[in-house]
């Protein structure tokens, strides 16, 4: 399993501030398939703890452009959450994950995006919930999300 850890190249606003991807060699009939990980529930509090005129691009525009672009940080991790998340999925998955990779977000963020939490679901689109496996012993709840059109089929079972 290859892991890549990216640094900051500037200081973070945040300390919630990373992203974690990792590529599966086969799932649902695809192989390579990217997950793109998130942090799934957090306490309502926490968006008060957050200096937001630093990191959003604009604090103007509709509410849920803004409720989206904050979200989308909520759902980011901070770094000690990070290395946790890595060393589970190392010591639980290292056989079926081909590669991690992390960096921090790229800020200011925009508005206009949507956090992964709010992306649909259908045939393609879909879910995986870590967090749901016997046995998880994170004390944060970490859920994926992918897209089958993404990754190339399975051939001859490879």
């Amino acid at each position: 399993m290859q892991i890549e850890i990216n640094s900051a190249h500037i200081p973070l606003p945040t300390p919630r501030a990373f992203l974690v991807n990792m590529t599966l060699y086969a799932f649902k009939g695809r192989k390579n398939l990217q997950i793109h990980l998130y942090r799934y529930n957090w306490c309502k509090e926490e968006e008060n703890l957050y200096p937001w005129e630093d990191i959003l691009a604009s604090l103007e525009g509709d509410e849920t452009s803004i409720e989206n672009a904050k979200m989308l940080v909520l759902e980011s991790f901070t770094r000690e959450e990070r290395d946790l998340l890595i060393e589970y999925l190392k010591k639980r998955y290292s056989s079926r994950i081909k590669q991690i990779v992390s960096g921090p977000l790229s800020f200011p963020i925009p508005l206009g995006l949507l956090p992964l939490n709010k992306m649909p679901e259908d045939e393609n689109l879909g879910r995986i919930y870590l967090d749901k496996a016997p046995n998880y012993p994170l004390d944060f709840q970490v859920r994926g999300f992918y897209d089958l059109n993404s990754a190339s089929p399975l051939m001859n079972g490879q």
